[in-house]
């Protein structure tokens, strides 16, 4: 769906909007799992255009984090798009290290703690 928030979780007929991480545009969901965590990234429109992976997770606060939150600012790493997350919470995607491409894999593990 084209628009600020854009990603929704459909359970059992009720869609739930994931909306969007502070300051961005339009949020883009890519995978799922069991446990309803949703990954994906979302694509800011405004200045400093890029894209940031998310996780989404309910009983997170807030729901959505990105994932670039994770690590250290002077990392040089970007986490563009998250593409996976399997029943462990494991999420691979694709990223930068530096300014521009190429592009590399990645996998986290992330530690969350819930509210």
């Amino acid at each position: 769906m084209a628009r600020p928030g854009g990603a929704f979780l459909e359970r059992d007929g009720v869609l739930t909007d994931l909306g969007t991480l502070p300051g961005g545009g339009f949020a883009v969901a890519l995978a799922l799992n069991s446990h309803d965590q949703v990954v994906g990234y979302v694509f800011d429109i405004g200045p400093g255009v890029g894209e940031h992976a998310f996780l989404y997770d309910a009983r997170l606060d807030p729901p959505m984090q990105d994932l670039n939150d994770l690590i250290p600012p002077d990392s040089g790493i970007v986490f563009d798009q998250a593409t996976g997350i399997n029943d462990r919470g494991n999420i691979v995607g694709i990223g930068t290290v530096g300014q521009f491409p190429p592009f590399h894999a990645f996998l986290l593990s992330p530690k969350l703690s819930s509210p």
